[in-house]
């Protein structure tokens, strides 16, 4: 279950950087300019970036350098940074793929009960819905 990364997408999240940007406290804006992008989610000492052009950094996988970020290439890194960024930014909800008409409901046996913890699905990204394989 790809994203397609369009211009529309590039350009929301351009905004959503110049607004978090004068909203941010110095150390974050810190970050956010030396990245170029903007804090979509945080877990256990790692914080979890979205540049315009898609790309999603992860930081704080280095202890010795917890601002140290790498790019995060998993298939579903940026259906993760936009599912969990939507909860923040809810403008970001718009990028999120619509459930296709062959889509089925997530089989993972645990779905029900990370959602009710407040966790992201691995399976499904938290979209509560895979594409048949």
């Amino acid at each position: 279950m790809g994203v397609e990364w369009t211009d529309d997408a590039r350009l929301l999240v351009e905004n959503l950087i110049a607004a978090e940007l004068t909203a941010a406290s110095d150390d974050d804006r810190h970050w956010m300019q030396h990245l170029e992008a903007l804090p979509v989610c945080f877990d256990l000492g790692t914080a979890y970036y979205l540049r315009a052009d898609g790309c999603v950094l992860v930081a704080g996988l280095d202890s010795d350098d917890p601002k140290h970020a790498v790019v995060d290439s998993r298939p579903t890194a940026l259906l993760n940074a936009l599912v969990s960024g939507s909860r923040r930014y809810p403008q970001m909800s718009a990028l999120i793929p619509r459930r296709p008409h062959h889509a089925i409901d997530c089989p993972d046996p645990a779905h029900e009960y990370l959602t009710s913890k407040g966790i992201r699905c691995p399976r499904c990204c938290g979209l509560g819905w895979i594409e048949p394989e």
